[in-house]
């Protein structure tokens, strides 16, 4: 994987050969094709050039960027991170080399086999002091669908855990076009349950189960053997841990779902059609989601919508057994 030889590492669909350039210019071109492939970034080199190739390919709001290169430094200044490409994630997967990853007064010095987040919104480094060669996943922030804080702890760390082998297979096939959106979102569990100090750390089955399900509301991929296959647990140890609660798993799921229904349509500052509500909650249309609303709360959304909007309070009562409001029809 010679560092200035054209193709000699590619992933995807564009790429660049820093020989195809004259010398003194590789280096502001080498600068220029980061920006295009990846997000605007200043280049720190030793030499005064950049040899090496780079090649990207797109799908599905990701991409995958393969570099191969002499030793040099890609710097997202503060100025930089204001600007072009922020609101994303990157994720260092080094092949070749030794690969530097610092932010936040962070370094994690990687090696093939490790990885390590970084986030497009704030400064960063990413390089190596000698020829190395790298896969970078960029990926829009909310597609990890965790809060500002829990990144931050998971930033320029080498992440570990039983599943780094499968989350980074998994990364190296975000973009292909064979990769299903479950699989993508099972890779991106899955990677920020490898985090350090992750929040679900030392959590037993179930609050861990409780708090994907909470973050996953939106996406229909969630059932009892997605939970199960990004907690690395069988789906009978997933149900033991529900036994004793007052609902079952996906009773659990179901629940919240309607739950996150009901106030998407209560909010006196929303409008979105009963369709868009279904989908904002992972269900599969406003059929199955009038049906479901019903059978949990005793009225149709729009009925519900209506009554909430009217102020008319009166007709909002506890549910029999369920603790939550309901509507009589």
């Amino acid at each position: 994987m010679g560092a200035g030889r054209a193709g000699a590492f590619r992933v995807g669909d564009e790429s660049f050969d820093a020989a195809s350039v004259p010398a003194p210019l590789r280096r502001r071109t080498w600068s220029e094709v980061t920006a295009r492939f990846l997000v605007p970034l200043e280049i720190d080199a030793p030499s005064a050039t950049v040899d090496g190739t780079i090649a990207a390919r797109r799908r599905g709001g990701f991409t995958l960027c393969g570099v191969s290169a002499t030793a040099h430094t890609a710097v997202r200044t503060a100025g930089l991170a204001r600007g072009a490409g922020g609101g994303q994630v990157k994720v260092a997967v080094p092949v070749r080399g030794v690969v530097s990853v610092t932010q936040d007064g962070r370094r994690a010095d990687l090696v093939p086999g490790e990885i390590a987040v970084y986030d497009t919104s704030r400064p960063y480094t990413v390089g190596g002091d000698g020829p190395f060669g790298l896969v970078v996943a960029l990926l829009p922030r909310d597609a990890l669908a965790i809060g500002e804080s829990r990144l931050e702890r998971l930033v320029a760390r080498r992440l570990r855990g039983a599943a780094l082998g499968p989350v980074r297979s998994g990364l190296l096939a975000l973009t292909d076009a064979r990769t299903s959106d479950r699989d993508r979102e099972l890779v991106l569990d899955r990677l920020v349950r490898l985090a350090p100090g992750r929040e679900g750390e030392g959590r037993s089955v179930h609050d861990a189960a409780v708090e994907l399900i909470a973050r996953r509301l939106g996406s229909p991929t969630l059932t009892p053997d997605y939970l199960a296959d990004v907690l690395g647990v069988s789906r009978r140890t997933l149900y033991l841990a529900f036994a004793g609660q007052r609902r079952s798993v996906a009773a659990t799921i179901r629940h919240a779902r309607l739950e996150r229904a009901r106030a998407l349509l209560a909010d006196p500052d929303g409008a979105a059609p009963v369709a868009d509500v279904a989908a904002a909650v992972g269900m599969a249309g406003p059929t199955q989601l009038g049906r479901l609303f019903r059978a949990e709360f005793g009225t149709t959304p729009s009925a519900y919508r209506a009554s909430v909007s009217a102020g008319d309070v009166a007709r909002i009562v506890e549910g029999p057994d369920r603790g939550s409001p309901s509507v009589r029809p």
